[in-house]
């Protein structure tokens, strides 16, 4: 600045030196530029701007380790389309976008900013598969119709590795002919045993289902609805095979899970593995709520007993606890008939 100042000055010295009168108007044009420039300094000198360093010190959210939204909305406001844009434009529009996937944003701000990548319109719907991976342009790619146009939303999530948005999306859309891709894809992307259930693919999507969650029983790629899973693989097997599968299934869980000291997810899982009449859960799951006090655990383990309160429930419990069965036609534990001793001759 100091030396556009400089500059001004200079030639307004030059031009009144040489005398050069038919550049008398520019000189008063100078005159002002200067006037304008010294203002400006002068503003600068007084503090009127903000440091970086005092942005981050005012906008910054320690409670959420994040930019505070006010900031953010304000930024995300300058970013415009232009009126009547190229496609010129609207690549750079959604680059711009696309950088504000390294801010930690709430909720809200992730709904504003899939409205901005909607804004682009249904003709530009293309251009937004290349940006699937951030979440706001999944949501504007099914805003704009993306579910419409199959064969679309097949590339979209192709090139956006798993997406549970666009795999609930296809699955509500998939009918019969798509069962092949649907059981291609399955183990990519878990969120499509919603379309396995619905197109009632248990049986065929089988094998995927029993090799995924006993993975995750051993402690390796857990995933989401992986409790969907699991139940669909039991509802599909043959009743000779779910006892031992899940009697299996529920040695691995427990044992990877108490390396990991993980007792919140052993609880949840025995509670799910009791309705399938796995005894060894059941035990596990009464005790863990008697142990903790947890009467909403032992409230649904009631249920699965021919107890009518829960302070019989846990007597029961108690004197039968070695000596359990799963009525399978009941749906309930019962204590096994105690073997009557053989008559004395």
């Amino acid at each position: 600045m100091w030396k556009r100042i400089g500059l001004c000055a200079g030639c307004v010295s030059l031009i009144a030196v040489a005398g050069c009168s038919s550049l008398s108007g520019r000189i008063g044009e100078l005159e002002e530029e200067t006037a304008r420039l010294r203002q400006e300094l002068a503003a600068l000198q007084r503090g009127d701007t903000v440091k970086i360093a005092d942005l981050f010190e005012l906008y910054w959210d320690n409670n959420y380790n994040r930019l505070n939204p006010v900031l953010q909305r304000r930024y995300l406001d300058t970013i415009v389309l232009p009126d009547k844009p190229s496609p010129g434009d609207i690549d750079a529009y959604l680059t711009k976008l696309y950088t504000l996937r390294r801010i930690n944003s709430d909720g809200d701000f992730q709904t504003l900013l899939a409205a901005k990548v909607a804004a682009v319109g249904r003709e530009n719907l293309e251009k937004l598969l290349i940006y699937l991976d951030f979440d706001p342009f999944s949501r504007a790619f099914i805003m704009l119709g993306g579910g419409e146009r199959k064969e679309l939303l097949r590339t979209a999530l192709g090139r956006s590795g798993r997406n549970s948005q666009l795999a609930n999306l296809y699955s509500e859309i998939a009918d019969a002919s798509d069962a092949d891709y649907i059981l291609g894809m399955l183990e990519r992307e878990p969120g499509f045993i919603n379309a396995v259930k619905r197109l009632r693919l248990e049986k065929q999507a089988l094998p995927v289902l029993k090799k995924r969650v006993m993975e995750a029983a051993d402690g390796n790629r857990s995933f989401n609805y992986e409790n969907e899973w699991l139940r669909s693989a039991v509802d599909a097997m043959p009743p000779d095979e779910q006892e031992a599968f899940i009697g299996s299934y529920w040695t691995k869980f427990q044992r990877s899970r108490n390396r990991s000291n993980n007792d919140w997810e052993l609880r949840e899982r025995a509670q799910l593995l009791s309705g399938f009449g796995c005894v060894p859960a059941f035990r596990y799951a009464v005790e863990a709520a008697m142990r903790q006090d947890r009467n909403n655990y032992l409230q649904r383990l009631l249920a699965l007993s021919a107890c009518p309160s829960m302070e019989e429930f846990v007597v029961w419990f108690r004197d039968n606890r070695d000596n359990l069965v799963f009525d399978s036609e009941e749906g309930i534990y019962k204590a096994a008939p105690v073997p009557s001793a053989p008559a004395q001759k």
